[in-house]
């Protein structure tokens, strides 16, 4: 390490094995050296990129953006939804677009039975805007169970459905009609 009153990096180079002239010697003054850092580029995703609902649930989720490589002046999250997307926003049905501000996260409701769309969104940081990965929303039909005894001999006991989702309706039977009677046909219980 040279002392710091030194105002010169003095470098010198010689030619190759081969070349003409063995002798000539070529030197370089560098009197400054200027080390520009450029970060990374932006990069943001959304979390959980899928998600599997079961048809009819109203179960509210919640899709958080992450700033992978750690952009600097955010000024807005917008997601997008598109036209006819299912969701309910804050109890009501979810426009196109919706800006949450500098807040990162979103909560969004599946509306009874309707086809939802997948989120994505366009986070602002400075002048610029960036997009993120697509949330794929998948919808699969809900799984039931009954639950209640097996087996009954005399006397009386409860059956429920287990995992009703919205707007679902019941019709129980007990067949042969002859063995039993239902005090209920239509409710879950």
């Amino acid at each position: 390490m040279a002392p710091e009153n030194f105002n010169y990096l003095l470098v010198s180079g010689a030619p190759a094995e081969g070349v003409n002239n063995p002798n000539v010697v070529s030197l370089t003054f560098i009197q400054k050296i200027e080390i520009t850092e450029t970060p990374p580029p932006a990069n943001f995703s959304i979390t959980p990129s899928s998600t599997n609902i079961a048809c009819g649930t109203a179960n509210p989720q919640t899709f958080t953006i992450n700033n992978l490589n750690n952009t600097q002046n955010i000024t807005g999250y917008i997601w997008n939804l598109g036209p006819n997307n299912g969701w309910l926003f804050n109890g009501n049905p979810a426009p196109s677009t919706i800006s949450t501000g500098t807040i990162n996260t979103i909560t969004l409701t599946p509306d009874c039975g309707k086809a939802l769309s997948n989120v994505s969104a366009t986070v602002t940081a400075g002048s610029n805007n960036f997009t993120t990965n697509t949330a794929t929303i998948s919808v699969s039909q809900p799984t039931y169970s009954i639950s209640g005894s097996s087996n009954i001999c005399s006397g009386s006991t409860n059956y429920s459905i287990n995992g009703l989702v919205c707007n679902s309706s019941v019709a129980w039977t007990a067949p042969p009609s002859n063995l039993a009677t239902l005090s209920s046909l239509t409710t879950s219980t």
